[in-house]
């Protein structure tokens, strides 16, 4: 007798292990019938049973553990796309002088006129970029380069955002001819920055040709003041477009 509540408590204690390591609604459900019914059983078939099922509870604990991950990690772990990551790509290859990685990435915009506009923009950037530091190489001085390179910074980060903007609508899969209206604006001030960083490396040129004479501080003076103009309307637009 003491035998048998002997193995009745031990198929009820083994069964509420079970029921702990699974975890699970079903398994729970069938683990703690199975641990009642061994009440009704013969001693060695209870001992059997008790001993298959730590086996397949072992079994299923050490096959499945680590293997779920909660939904909440699970999209903390999924990297954005078209947000900020391709932004901060961008920024990085132009830093470290990556022309390739750059086009590379440019390239996967969407077809649209706004991303030709971008990336002949992004050529610019490099060119001026490899102006600057050309000049600073021959000579200019350094408060003239800082100024460059702070105008040549802001115009950039300028672009990689409306980049990234273009990117995340041409993943919405909406028509181009929906979205053309209010990306002009855009376009216009992508022409305009273009032209500008055209200027400012003539403005470099006479700089190393010339060096800081007068004339020559006056027409460099004028190619960033408009290069400054051309990126603060680059800015205002999207902020516009924000607003409305």
């Amino acid at each position: 007798m003491r035998s048998k509540h002997g193995l009745i408590v031990g198929a009820v204690v083994v069964g509420l292990v079970l029921v702990v390591a699974l975890r699970d609604f079903l398994a729970q459900l069938a683990v703690l019938l199975v641990a009642l019914a061994l009440s009704a059983l013969p001693s060695l078939l209870a001992l059997g049973v008790i001993g298959a099922l730590s086996y397949i509870a072992y079994r299923y604990v050490t096959t499945h553990k680590g293997s779920v991950v909660p939904a909440a990690l699970g999209g903390q772990t999924a990297a954005p796309h078209g947000s900020r990551e391709l932004t901060d790509g961008l920024a990085v290859a132009f830093r470290r002088n990556n022309t390739r990685q750059l086009q590379l990435t440019l390239a996967k915009l969407p077809p649209w006129p706004i991303s030709q506009h971008i990336q002949h923009t992004a050529q610019e950037l490099t060119d001026l970029k490899r102006s600057i530091y050309r000049a600073q190489a021959e000579g200019v001085p350094a408060p003239m380069v800082e100024r460059y390179l702070q105008n040549m910074g802001q115009a950039a980060e300028s672009v990689w955002q409306l980049a990234s903007k273009v990117d995340a609508v041409a993943l919405q899969q909406v028509p181009y001819a929906l979205v053309a209206p209010r990306l002009q604006q855009e376009e216009q001030q992508l022409q305009q920055l273009q032209q500008a960083l055209k200027d400012s490396r003539e403005g470099i040129a006479l700089l190393i040709l010339s060096g800081t004479r007068s004339e020559v501080l006056g027409e460099v003076e004028d190619d960033l003041r408009a290069l400054t103009q051309a990126i603060k309307g680059l800015e205002l637009a999207q902020t516009l477009q924000r607003v409305s």
